[in-house]
């Protein structure tokens, strides 16, 4: 991929021959050669910071995530945070493992999904959540064995904004063993 910086490295080189064909004869081509430097010259003065580049959307860095929370077993009551401390990736730094929330380091349009396991004859009510606001929501219950249940959500993100997974029932069951993991995950769609 061609960096801004590199693009107007080579506008400024593109300037200096255009300069040199100026003193050649012929009303024509001087006129073309002003009418092109006229567009060429807004590069000359080209000084670009790698968050221009960001912040113009030309260059973008993966912002992606994926946390764990194995063999555990846990009671979470309503609207308590889940928090996923294995945390397997996490380009962009955007996830904190030790409060469960991802915080969108940049603008876009992101995608998250959640995993979440109950103990047997216990429910697991679980949503996925950006300030008091459900995105997704899910829940299961298995009366004689481990139940599993998945959610995932597209959403759009200001930066700064926070999505977490919260339990949506008064007596919610966490299980997880060698088997089961439970996950929060996401990604950045598009800038």
């Amino acid at each position: 991929m061609v960096s801004l910086k590199d693009l107007c490295e080579q506008q400024r080189s593109n300037i200096l021959v255009f300069r040199s064909i100026q003193s050649m004869t012929g009303a024509t081509m001087i006129v073309t050669l002003f009418a092109v430097l006229g567009l060429f010259a807004s590069f000359a003065s080209c000084d670009i910071t790698k968050e221009d580049v960001v912040a113009r959307g030309i260059e973008s860095r993966p912002i992606a995530f994926q946390a764990q929370l194995r063999y555990k077993q846990a009671f979470f009551p309503l609207n308590v945070p889940l928090v996923f401390p294995v945390c397997t990736l996490n380009e962009g730094n955007g996830y904190n493992a030790k409060t469960g929330a991802f915080t969108a380091p940049v603008a876009g349009l992101y995608t998250f999904s959640a995993h979440l396991c109950s103990k047997p004859g216990k429910h697991m009510r679980f949503a996925m959540v950006k300030g008091p606001a459900i995105l997704a929501t899910s829940g299961t219950y298995e009366n004689t064995a481990v139940g599993c249940a998945f959610v995932n959500t597209i959403v759009r993100l200001k930066r700064g904004d926070s999505v977490r997974v919260v339990a949506k029932w008064i007596n919610s069951h966490l299980w997880a063993d060698i088997y089961r993991w439970n996950s929060f995950t996401g990604y950045l769609i598009n800038a």
